[in-house]
C-alpha cells in the first residue's frame, strides 16, 4: 500500500496525498483517473516517473522496485502530454524530432499525420514547412498547433507507456475535439501493439471511452469501472458527471451532430478520410530497462498499483520538457 505526503512549511505537518493507495493497470489498456482537485492524481504519475518517491509501499515495474532500476532507462520508455505543450525555439522539424534525432522523414510526416498536425503542410501559413521557427516556447503557434506537435513528438518516439496529463484542459471546445481525436489515433497502437495509457482528467467526457476508470477520494480508490458502469452505480462519479452538466452537453452535442449530418455528410467524409488510425512500429527496447520489458512489457506496482505496458519512449524528465 502506497502513502505520500507533501513536506509542509517550516513547522507545518506534513500533507498526507495518498493513503495506503493500491490499483493495477493492465498492458495495452487505457486506464483513467479522475476526482477532486487535490485527490492525488498528479501525485500517482510523479511517482511512476520517479519524480518523488513514496513515503512507504513500494511502486513495482513487472514484479521489480522502480527504485532498483535506472531512472533516465525509465523515463526513455514514456510520453507525457500534459495542458502545458512545451516547445523549443527552432523549427518545426526540431521541435517533433527532439528527442528522435535519427527518425526518418516517412516517420516524421506519420508522426505529424497521426497527430493531427497536418496543418503544417498548408505551404500558403507556413511557406517554409517543418522548417518554420515555432518562436521562443512556440509562441508563433497557436495553443492547439502546439500541442499536436507534442503529441506528433510523442508518437516519434514510440513509447510503452503514454501518460495524457489533463491534456486538453486548456483548449477552447474546437481544438479540444481536435487534440483529442489526435490522442485517440495516438494511443490506438499499430492494431498489433498498443501502448498503455494513463489519463488524468478534469473533464470527464475525454475518459469516457477508457477501459478502465479509477475515482480518487482523498488519496484513495472510491470506485472503479467503466463509464457505463460507474454511472449505473450512482456513486463519486455519477455525481461528478451530473454536477459538470455533461448530459447536457453530451446530449447537445448528439443533436448538432445528428444535424449535421444531413447537411454536411460529404464534407465529413472528405475530411475523415484525411485521417490515419496506423502507427509506427515499437522500437527496439534498449539496455537494462527495455531487457527487462521485452517480453513481458512495462508494468509498475505501486505497492499494489501494478501497470503493465506492451514494450514499446519519454521525452526527457517530464517528456516534453526538452534540454535543461
Amino acid at each position: 500500500d502506497v502513502s505520500f505526503s507533501y513536506a509542509g512549511e517550516k513547522d507545518q505537518l506534513p500533507v498526507p496525498v495518498l493513503n495506503k493507495l493500491s490499483f493495477d493497470v493492465p498492458a495495452g489498456k487505457t486506464v483513467a483517473f479522475v476526482g477532486a482537485k487535490g485527490s492525488g492524481k498528479s501525485t500517482i504519475m510523479d511517482l511512476v516517473l520517479r519524480l518523488r518517491d513514496v513515503d512507504s509501499g513500494r511502486v513495482l515495474i513487472n514484479g521489480a522496485d522502480i527504485r532498483d532500476l535506472d531512472s533516465t532507462s525509465l523515463r526513455n520508455r514514456i510520453a507525457v502530454v500534459d495542458q502545458r505543450p512545451r516547445l523549443f525555439k527552432g523549427s518545426i522539424r526540431y521541435n517533433v524530432k527532439y528527442g528522435s534525432e535519427d527518425a526518418s522523414n516517412e516517420e516524421v510526416d506519420r508522426a505529424i499525420t497521426l497527430a493531427g498536425a497536418d496543418w503544417v503542410k498548408n505551404r500558403e501559413r507556413f511557406p517554409e514547412g517543418l522548417d518554420t521557427d515555432v518562436g521562443d516556447f512556440g509562441t508563433r503557434l497557436s495553443g492547439g498547433q502546439r500541442q499536436s506537435l507534442v503529441i506528433a513528438r510523442a508518437i516519434l518516439k514510440k513509447p510503452s507507456l503514454f501518460i495524457l496529463d489533463e491534456a486538453t484542459e486548456a483548449m477552447d471546445n474546437k481544438s479540444e475535439r481536435d487534440i483529442q481525436a489526435a490522442l485517440e489515433h495516438a494511443i490506438a497502437g499499430d492494431g498489433k501493439t498498443k501502448p498503455t495509457t494513463v489519463m488524468i482528467a478534469h473533464r470527464l467526457t475525454t475518459v469516457r471511452n477508457a477501459d478502465l476508470i479509477y475515482v480518487l477520494d482523498k488519496g484513495q480508490i472510491a470506485e472503479k469501472g467503466t463509464h457505463d458502469e460507474l454511472l449505473a452505480k450512482g456513486g463519486r462519479y455519477a455525481a461528478l458527471w451530473k454536477e459538470g452538466g455533461y448530459d447536457a452537453e453530451t446530449s447537445a452535442a448528439g443533436q448538432l451532430a445528428s444535424g449535421a449530418v444531413a447537411f454536411s455528410l460529404a464534407a465529413a467524409v472528405s475530411k475523415l478520410s484525411l485521417v490515419l488510425t496506423a502507427t509506427t512500429a515499437l522500437a527496439a527496447p534498449g539496455l537494462f530497462l527495455g531487457a527487462l520489458l521485452a517480453t513481458i512489457g512495462l508494468g509498475f506496482t505501486v505497492a499494489g498499483i501494478r501497470v503493465s505496458s506492451a514494450m514499446g519512449k519519454y521525452l526527457s524528465s517530464i517528456e516534453t520538457a526538452g534540454p535543461r
